[in-house]
């Protein structure tokens, strides 16, 4: 996020730093001493002596500038023939159908034998043509399977309907398969609608809107979130009595309308948790709110609120058989292509 200002009942601090550097000079007194012949010599001595150095340093100089490019041509070199060479084994592994070799893990590995049980569990991964699991170790129970250079898993019969190889080596659902599921269970918990241009499951309570570029879940107005900006703000009208939560940016999004600052116009109050921290958005701009703003928030106890609410909707989610990963994946332009509602 770019470089925030504080505001709003708020105040804009600005750093400053300077340097300050005095000097003196014997001679700005312009005082002159008089020298003897035996001072005379000893500047003779260190003259020559200066030139002698210097001389030798200009021998040395080029020699170690020249030694100095030898070294870096060296190690450009071998960079480029190590570029060169893993260009070529790659080259060379696409053309024979290699897939890398699986992150080995220490985590428990269960096999199922039920190859769409499995990869949904993320368990099953191809190398050498073969369905091995996380730590490369071949798998007895899909030992008939091969991997057709297309990428898709076969029995010797038929492909496995729905799977494909990704470029991880992992097996994966195609996308319009899974998205099928997740939509699947989505709908044993809410209604579904598709209005122009959105997707909308809603579940009586709160409502996921699906847009392009956009996804959120949308939650209904509580007096606690419109007291607790009324107290901040005042009484104005377009304060914000609810909230909305933005799973691919993790932040929760409290949205105003019609209230003006001295900076501009409050569209929302925005709480990043990833960072643990507090946003305005004002015309469109992201600055940082005063401590006195975030404190007042908190002896407010408005995330309270909103945790209540947050998990009432993960543990409906949870009886679907919904994760937030699946949430994720609910992409405006996949659900138009490839479930075509």
């Amino acid at each position: 996020m770019q470089r925030m200002k504080k505001i709003m009942i708020v105040t804009i601090f600005v750093l400053m730093a300077m340097s300050v550097t005095s000097c003196g000079s014997d001679s700005a007194s312009g005082r002159k001493e008089a020298v003897d012949d035996s001072d005379i010599e000893s500047i003779r001595e260190l003259y020559m002596s200066q030139q002698r150095d210097s001389a030798a340093e200009t021998e040395r100089a080029p020699a170690a500038e020249t030694a100095k490019e030898n070294t870096q041509t060296e190690i450009e070199a071998e960079k480029a023939a190590s570029e060169d060479k893993m260009a070529s084994i790659s080259e060379a592994e696409k053309e024979a159908g290699f897939m890398p070799e699986p992150e080995e893990t220490t985590e428990d590995i269960v096999i199922t034998g039920d190859i769409y049980e499995d990869v949904k569990n993320q368990q099953l991964f191809v190398r050498d043509a073969m369905v091995v699991d996380r730590n490369g170790n071949a798998l007895d129970e899909y030992s008939e399977y091969v991997c057709l250079e297309n990428g898709y898993p076969y029995d010797g019969s038929v492909c496995a309907e729905g799977l494909i190889v990704g470029e991880d080596g992992m097996i994966r659902l195609l996308p319009f398969i899974e998205l099928g599921e997740i939509t699947e269970k989505l709908s044993s918990g809410t209604s579904r609608d598709h209005k122009k241009e959105a997707y909308v499951f809603d579940s009586g309570y709160w409502w996921i809107l699906i847009r392009e570029g956009q996804l959120s879940v949308n939650f209904p107005s509580d007096d606690n979130i419109k007291d607790c900006f009324d107290q901040i703000l005042g009484g104005n009208e377009g304060n914000a009595d609810s909230f909305s939560y933005n799973p691919n940016e993790e932040t929760i999004v409290f949205g105003f309308y019609d209230v003006r600052l001295p900076e501009g116009e409050l569209n929302a109050v925005v709480y990043s948790m990833d960072q643990g921290e507090f946003y305005l958005l004002v015309d469109g701009q992201y600055y940082e709110p005063s401590d006195e703003f975030v404190g007042y928030m908190q002896d407010y106890g408005l995330m309270e609120v909103v945790r209540a609410q947050m998990r009432s909707f993960w543990k409906e989610l949870d009886n679907m058989d919904l994760t937030e990963e699946d949430l994720k994946k609910l992409d405006y332009n996949e659900l138009e292509n490839a479930l075509g509602w």
